[in-house]
């Protein structure tokens, strides 16, 4: 699991070299348990969640914890003791049930990854003992809530920061909790009964369910080229058809009122929609221009077009057409007589 730049995984025992795989991985806030001598309440502990399989009881384990970058002081840790906060130190404890069961120390540049393996408990020998898998709580399965901060049948590493100190029997002071990664544990079947770890049985079955349909209505999907691709090249083609985030297996959608393609709209029968259109008359009406003028004539008074353009043609029309303006007009288009044209007397 991953918290920022704090990475922390779990191994089945020390010479195996492959993590335990982790399903369903969140992450809460929950208020910390712990109240340190220098806080005055409980603070907010950010906690990352996963389930991981069970391995059998009593197996050693070990946690590997590892910072991507040199952690650094929290403001947390500046507003109590600004002065020596380049002398931070980083703590990781291990609980199993809510018990300690280990704890390591290291510094700002580690060494990374840090490995935690050994308890806190002594052998008959004298010796630290590895760390052991605790056994699955079966009656977690009846339980009828889940709470992220819960202790019984998880794994936490609480990671800390404080300060060193030159006292043997306390040589670390703990001041604020950082973050917490708790590995909940249960046998593999029960988490793929759950459908929490997959493979499993359920995500098949949802499958074959499903798959006569898609085998019904499967249909071969047409290679489009990548839109956002050169898209400031002008030789682009331009882009034809429909954009439709649909499966391959559903038709393309229709176009919106599709009609074939010699379409009239003003001679072909109108669509449902447009139904009336032609008898609205407002105000704002604006036709065309039309090619021709005895087509415009006939087709304005068909269409009851109400153009400003077309009716002050009409109108000069019909004063050309009164009498005398063939007349006039002619002698407004002769050229004037020369000053030594002889003139004829009546």
């Amino acid at each position: 699991m991953r918290y920022q730049n704090w990475d922390v995984l779990m191994f089945p025992n020390e010479l195996c070299k492959i993590p335990l795989q982790e399903f369903k991985t969140s992450c809460q806030v929950v208020q910390d348990p712990e109240i340190h001598h220098s806080q005055n309440t409980a603070l907010l502990l950010p906690t990352v969640t996963c389930f991981i399989p069970s391995l059998a009881a009593g197996e050693p384990f070990r946690i590997s914890i590892h910072s991507w970058q040199n952690p650094e002081a929290s403001r947390y840790i500046h507003q109590i003791n600004s002065r020596h906060a380049e002398h931070v130190m980083f703590e990781a404890r291990v609980f199993v049930d809510g018990r300690i069961a280990g704890t390591k120390l290291f510094h700002r540049n580690g060494p990374w990854p840090t490995v935690l393996e050994t308890s806190i408990e002594l052998d008959k020998q004298g010796d630290f003992k590895k760390l052991e898998f605790p056994a699955f709580h079966r009656e977690l399965l009846s339980q009828s809530y889940w709470n992220p901060g819960d202790d019984l049948g998880r794994v936490k590493v609480v990671i800390s920061e404080g300060f060193p100190r030159e006292n043997i029997s306390m040589p670390y002071e703990r001041v604020k909790n950082l973050v917490a990664f708790s590995f909940q544990h249960a046998p593999l079947d029960v988490l793929e009964a759950s459908s929490i770890a997959w493979p499993n049985a359920t995500m098949w079955r949802q499958v074959s369910l499903v798959a006569p349909f898609y085998n019904q209505h499967s249909s071969p999907k047409q290679v489009e080229e990548d839109r956002e691709a050169h898209a400031h090249s002008p030789r682009k083609p331009p882009t034809v058809g429909f954009l439709s985030s649909q499966t391959a297996s559903m038709p393309p959608p229709s176009a919106p009122f599709s009609r074939p393609p010699n379409f009239d709209p003003f001679t072909s029968e109108p669509h449902l929609a447009f139904q009336g259109w032609r008898h609205q008359e407002t105000s704002t009406d604006t036709s065309m221009p039309d090619l021709s003028s005895n087509s415009s004539m006939q087709a304005g008074s068909v269409r009851n077009v109400s153009d400003p353009m077309i009716i002050e043609k009409a109108s000069r029309n019909n004063d050309m057409q009164s009498s005398g303006a063939f007349e006039s007009l002619c002698e407004a288009l002769m050229p004037p007589a020369p000053d030594n044209t002889p003139q004829k007397w009546i």
